[in-house]
């Protein structure tokens, strides 16, 4: 069985205020929002209202996150204002976005970027998931995210919304190479961040964490969400 300790992430929230459009930032499982600092300076310089919300990506399911946290955390900071509410999100951010709209619908979703998403679960994470330090790390939503029976991800219906996806074709990992058939990016293989739906789709030299810190990707992204198109 296994063994959830309490998560060792903190949650960081953090709003930039801007006149434009809403958009809001999902990271990763056992990230605080850290990671997508850039995009939020980058999206509120360009005008938009930003909400970096890190949520306990170690701590809660994936249906806790997305059917509790993120419904009072909306509540709190997406103003019934009019105004379309966009996302980008990293890795299982793309997950709880996808199981949030499944759930309730957003009838003000605009476009939603989307960096390497294990849209057909991670073959890291279903390798892994049976180990007790793994479990540990990340709590039940990392038994959530594999490949198996148990995935999430492939209980989630195609996107009915204006999607991107970026995804990474560089590993710094070369301990998990024998877990992908193909192009990966450490984490999530090329053909697992496809999602049936999807607007555009493209491979871009990054690694799994360093989609987020990469100027390119980060323009392309602001791209998509401006013009629809990467």
């Amino acid at each position: 069985m296994p063994c959830y300790l309490p998560g060792i992430t903190r949650t960081k929230i953090n709003v930039l205020p801007g006149k434009g459009d809403h958009v809001v930032l999902l990271d990763g499982i056992a990230h605080d929002g850290l990671n997508m600092k850039g995009f939020a300076k980058a999206l509120n310089q360009q005008g938009y209202q930003v909400l970096n919300l890190g949520y306990p990506s170690t701590q809660l399911s994936i249906s806790e996150i997305a059917e509790d946290y993120l419904t009072r955390h909306f509540a709190k900071h997406l103003p019934e204002d009019g105004r379309p509410v966009h996302f980008i999100t990293h890795s299982m951010g793309g997950i709880v976005l996808r199981h949030y709209h499944h759930t309730f619908g957003m009838g003000r979703l605009g476009r939603v970027v989307m960096l390497s998403p294990p849209n057909h679960g991670s073959e890291v994470a279903e390798h892994l998931k049976h180990f007790f330090v793994y479990q540990w790390y990340f709590g039940p939503a990392g038994q959530e995210i594999g490949t198996g029976r148990d995935s999430v991800p492939l209980g989630l219906p195609a996107a009915d919304f204006e999607v991107g996806v970026l995804t990474g074709s560089v590993s710094f990992d070369p301990w998990f190479d024998p877990l992908f058939e193909g192009t990966h990016d450490g984490k999530v293989s090329v053909e697992s961040a496809r999602l049936e739906g999807m607007k555009e789709f493209r491979v871009v030299p990054c690694s799994h964490y360093g989609m987020t810190f990469s100027r390119k990707v980060q323009a392309m992204a602001m791209r998509f969400l401006a013009e629809g198109g990467f």
